[in-house]
């Protein structure tokens, strides 16, 4: 556009003046009117001129007048004639401009329109791509979550994994839980067997079972870890005499209005089902004395808002919910007695002072077996330690590890029970055959 300009300053001044539409105008307009008036003064002659034209007649002195009207009007007809010619020549060079901007800016708009599509494509894939991230962001957190839920497991396992020392001394106990089993299996073949042999057995046993759970705890060399058995008596195998009168048994926290009639049976805790860890083979547990837990009939009674135990926590609530229980701690198994069990204030109070009292049983397990929902279990064994915390977190592990003893340990009380069969069908024998001799008549001198 600059060098158009520069271009048309270069240009001569006539070429300037007739591309100047205005200026050409006035002029042309100039020259009518003058001729006008010069015609308006010697009409006659021009009249004349126009009617007989002949060469003679212009050169003559009279005319010129007319000769300038007619060099006027041509001069004006010139004019117009090129006014109409510029007018024209400029109205194809603006209709050209105007196609070329046009096409300039059709072009323009093209570029644009591309530019446009350009830039809608890489946005259509930019959504496309952060679609991708959020979706690789989503799965990332997805990943990161089960990668921090994978960290707490291991977390939780190595804090729950038993010492490196456990599987050798769990591999040895079970060996010898087996071979005291095999003991008895032996003297029973060949008749050398007693009850008290038995009971010794078990007792090496329950010995086995707390240092499997002191090293399994990983617990200190001076916490006292202890277990023993406690057998159910169904009520009508219980000795009736011992239910009332002066010879009757005492419940353990029973309160005092509860009667035999409200029981289904008691669990019977005797010293020569016991051990402890670190004791003698054949020792009892000289923390335990003889006791009757009471196993009422009725487990569960309707509280405000939910149904509320009515058997005492420990080894009765293993035994009639049929699955292992634990209480880490005194509190632990207060205030479940608290929230969970309907059971008097007198056997509350009894229990927190027995727990006082005893600082070998700050926390314990006890396991119902034989596990089956189609029977109720034969007895629970119970494992305490004077610690708090007892296989806290832990319980669940070591609990399928010790189904191969408890396993051993029903048959052994299997086989005191048919011990204790034999020896009372054995007394009756006797007693039937003294009566037998004190009957019959004797024979011979006098």
């Amino acid at each position: 556009m600059a060098e158009s300009l520069g271009d048309r300053r270069e240009r001569p001044w006539w070429k300037r003046l007739e591309e100047n539409v205005l200026i050409l105008h006035t002029l042309t307009t100039l020259a009518g009117i003058f001729a006008g008036v010069a015609l308006e003064g010697h009409a006659d002659e021009v009249e004349l001129l126009v009617k007989v034209l002949r060469p003679d007649y212009l050169t003559g002195a009279p005319l010129w007048h007319g000769y300038w009207f007619v060099l006027l009007v041509a001069i004006t007809l010139g004019l117009s004639v090129r006014s109409f010619i510029v007018q024209d020549r400029l109205r194809r060079d603006d209709e050209t401009r105007r196609k070329s901007a046009e096409s300039a800016l059709l072009e323009k708009s093209s570029d644009l329109l591309s530019g446009t599509k350009t830039l809608l494509s890489e946005s259509r894939e930019m959504r496309i791509r952060t679609d991708e991230l959020l979706k690789g962001s989503a799965a990332l957190a997805a990943h990161t979550a089960e990668v921090l839920t994978q960290q707490a497991d291991i977390r939780k396992l190595v804090q729950t994994m038993p010492p490196a020392n456990f599987v050798n001394a769990y591999v040895e106990y079970v060996i010898a839980v087996q071979g005291v089993w095999n003991d008895l299996l032996e003297e029973a073949t060949f008749g050398d067997i007693n009850e008290d042999a038995v009971k010794q057995g078990i007792r090496v046993v329950l010995k086995a079972v707390a240092e499997m759970f002191k090293v399994y705890d990983n617990a200190a060399e001076d916490t006292h870890v202890a277990a023993n058995l406690m057998l159910f008596i169904p009520r009508e195998l219980f000795d009736k005499s011992r239910m009332e009168g002066e010879r009757a048994v005492e419940m353990a926290f029973g309160s005092d209005g509860q009667q035999w009639r409200s029981l289904s049976g008691v669990l019977l805790l005797h010293p020569a089902l016991s051990a402890r860890a670190g004791g003698e083979p054949d020792e009892p547990d000289r923390d335990i004395k003889k006791m009757y837990f009471p196993v009422p009939i009725d487990q569960k009674v309707r509280g405000p808002s939910r149904d509320l135990w009515t058997v005492l926590p420990g080894a009765p609530l293993a035994w009639v919910s049929r699955v292992p229980t634990s209480h880490p701690s005194p509190a632990a198994l207060l205030q479940w007695c608290e929230q969970e069990a309907a059971l008097p204030r007198e056997v509350h109070d009894k229990l927190a002072r027995y727990l006082k009292n005893t600082p070998a049983v700050h926390s314990f397990v006890s396991i119902p077996f034989p596990e089956s929902p189609d029977s109720p279990p034969l007895a629970v064994l119970n494992v305490h330690s004077s610690a708090p915390g007892l296989l806290e977190g832990k319980d669940k592990q070591l609990l399928v590890l010790v189904k191969p003893i408890t396993a051993i340990l029903k048959c052994m009380i299997e086989l005191l029970s048919e011990l204790r069969s034999a020896t009372g069908r054995a007394a009756q024998l006797d007693v039937a055959r003294e009566l037998q001799e004190f009957t019959q008549p004797k024979f011979g001198g006098s």
